[in-house]
């Protein structure tokens, strides 16, 4: 009795080792919801890249479901350029910087919310703005999060704002459709 009682005891020990060792999460669980910016509907199929902007080939997609979301798990130490596009629209890139945490701080892993809107393209609108990223996040180390960065971000206004202002004064057009990229899909769970 005593000695099941020990291999029980230290079955129980083990098995929890293994699995505090497991439960290391080093990921970016990125969600959120993709609309049209000038109707607020949100057409399942729109598409979310995530990639790896150091090596290419590490590259995740997913299609926004019937509520227009989508998920992705972004893995550590990496810095993606996460892409948002459908066809006819003008694509909106944002740019997220994993490097930074240490393991302790990869702990649980992160998630963090992202919704977008996307404009349709229209002839002679200029939508320059949006060949940079529309927004920076990164991990701060005082806080232990990762956050936007908030000077680049209101250095991008004044252009953001000019050219809402200009969409303000277009009526929209449907351009031809984008060409599919070669990524495989992440579907939600």
């Amino acid at each position: 009795m005593v000695g099941a009682l020990r291999w029980s005891l230290l079955l129980m020990i083990l098995l929890g080792s293994y699995l505090t060792a497991g439960a290391q999460d080093s990921t970016l669980y990125v969600y959120g919801k993709v609309r049209n910016y000038a109707t607020g509907q949100v057409p399942p199929g729109y598409e979310v890249l995530a990639v790896n902007v150091r090596d290419t080939t590490d590259a995740l997609r997913a299609r926004t479901d019937a509520q227009g979301k989508f998920e992705l798990v972004l893995r550590a130490d990496r810095v993606y350029a996460l892409i948002y596009r459908a066809p006819a629209f003008t694509p909106k890139h944002m740019l997220f910087d994993l490097r930074g945490p240490n393991a302790a701080q990869w702990k649980d892993g992160f998630a963090m919310n992202v919704d977008m809107a996307l404009v349709r393209v229209m002839p002679g609108l200029d939508a320059s703005v949006f060949d940079q990223p529309v927004g920076r996040c990164g991990f701060n180390m005082n806080s232990g999060q990762f956050e936007w960065d908030q000077a680049y971000n209101e250095q991008l206004r004044p252009k953001l704002k000019q050219f809402t202002d200009s969409l303000e004064r277009r009526a929209p057009t449907i351009a031809p459709d984008l060409p599919p990229l070669d990524i495989p899909i992440v579907h939600p769970r």
